[in-house]
């Protein structure tokens, strides 16, 4: 079973597939999700592969836990308890996308067609954030329950992006890895927000002195 938390990253993958699948005119090319699958008698065929994920940035400006308002069931007036969340963890997914055809000028089309359409998405992921308690229960960042319609909360938002990460003999070793033919290919970007489970744990009390007032020394006279 795949854990929900992490399933992010596989669901930037189905959600690239999904959109290069749309939009075509007369036959679209079958996509998949590797590149290790053979040309079957120069079938226009498109492959989306994720070849390495990288720190985003911003992954390490921030490492206080952000407490959520949600009520916690074991709360009292004596040591209270809260539910405290981490920052999502930032990263980049790398995405290696190859055509192929029967001819190599077709293979061509077909990749300038994929840019086209991938080139017109600017959010592939937009929805609330999701909050992943203790108890097992899936809330937002405003304590109610998930939902993907939820408006006016904390939301959770991918981009990507068209990026010169692979030179030629990158992508020579990674065609070689999957045992697969050399392809036309580009590398797109897709800038992910990983989020973790919540704890709970007493609320941190913070004690500052008064601050004496600062006495202004009065001007002197010319």
């Amino acid at each position: 079973m795949v854990p929900t938390m992490g399933s992010v990253v596989g669901e930037v993958t189905e959600a690239i597939v999904a959109h290069l699948a749309k939009g075509w005119v007369g036959e679209s090319p079958s996509i998949h999700e590797n590149f290790s699958q053979p040309d079957r008698d120069g079938t226009p065929a498109l492959f989306v592969a994720l070849y390495r994920l990288a720190r985003g940035a911003g992954s390490h400006s921030c490492r206080r836990p952000e407490v959520l308002g949600v009520p916690y069931s074991e709360a009292s007036e004596v040591g209270a308890k809260a539910w405290v969340a981490r920052p999502p963890l930032r990263f980049d997914a790398y995405y290696a996308v190859a055509a192929s055809a029967r001819h190599r000028s077709d293979a061509e089309r077909i990749l300038g067609a994929a840019l086209v359409r991938l080139g017109e998405i600017a959010t592939l992921v937009d929805r609330p954030r999701r909050f992943f308690l203790e108890t097992g229960a899936c809330v937002d960042s405003n304590g109610a329950p998930w939902s993907p319609t939820t408006v006016g909360v904390a939301r959770e938002r991918v981009g990507l992006a068209l990026v010169d990460d692979l030179d030629v003999h990158g992508a020579a070793a990674l065609f070689a890895a999957w045992q697969a033919p050399w392809r036309p290919y580009v590398t797109w970007k897709a800038s992910v927000a990983l989020d973790g489970p919540t704890t709970s744990r007493a609320p941190t009390r913070i004690h500052v002195a008064r601050l004496e007032p600062r006495s202004i020394p009065p001007k002197q006279s010319e």
